[in-house]
């Protein structure tokens, strides 16, 4: 079998990218990564972006009933991300990179509401296109809001791509030590400084 040939499986202690080199020893266990402490990882570091995003979007998916569910790395609400090549590497929503998939580009200015109401679901039927104020108004429908709807009105100008509360749920996950700001930039659609501004009370300073 040829190390090259990703269609089989790869010989124990050798990279998953087919680069033909073996892989260092665990000396840590992360379980939400899959990483086993004793086991030789699966991937040099840099090599998983070599496989296309796609590829690993599919090799994370568990398909039940109702939900496909991504089994992958999560931020601590439960959101789906998955690294892409970028300057450094970057994260991106999985919802939003299934409905790339399944769609084409997301026009710029929306986001991707989940009909499903499941952080983790990446099923395309489960999800739909919006607006930031889509997103807001279904938070508050569905009692998902701890504000006022008074407080959340000038959220909805236009001006603002987040909302009283996910600046808050931003900050209490971050302060967990669960997720990073680059993934938090992916989640909420933003840039990962708008993130670290957000964490040190630079804006919104009255949440």
């Amino acid at each position: 079998m040829s190390l090259n040939d990703t269609t089989n499986e790869v010989p124990y202690g050798y990279c998953h990218c087919g680069c033909g080199q073996l892989t260092p020893i665990a000396q840590r266990a992360y379980s939400n990564k899959g990483i086993v402490k004793g086991e030789p990882l699966r991937y040099l570091s840099g090599h998983k972006l070599r496989i296309p995003a796609s590829e690993r979007f599919w090799a994370k998916i568990q398909k039940t009933d109702s939900c496909w569910l991504w089994t992958g790395g999560c931020t601590g609400s439960g959101y789906g991300v998955i690294e892409i090549p970028g300057h450094g590497r970057r994260s991106i929503a999985v919802h939003r990179l299934s409905w790339e998939i399944h769609n084409g580009p997301i026009p710029e200015g929306m986001v991707i509401l989940h009909l499903c109401d499941v952080r983790n679901c990446v099923r395309p039927d489960h999800l739909c296109l919006g607006t930031q104020a889509d997103n807001v108004n279904d938070c508050v429908s569905k009692g998902r809001n701890r504000y006022s709807t008074h407080h959340l009105n000038g959220e909805l100008n236009g001006n603002s791509k987040l909302t009283a509360e996910q600046v808050a749920i931003i900050r209490s996950e971050y302060a967990t030590g669960t997720t990073s700001s680059i993934k938090l930039a992916a989640v909420y659609g933003v840039s990962k400084p708008t993130i670290l501004r957000i964490i040190h009370g630079e804006t919104w300073s009255h949440v």
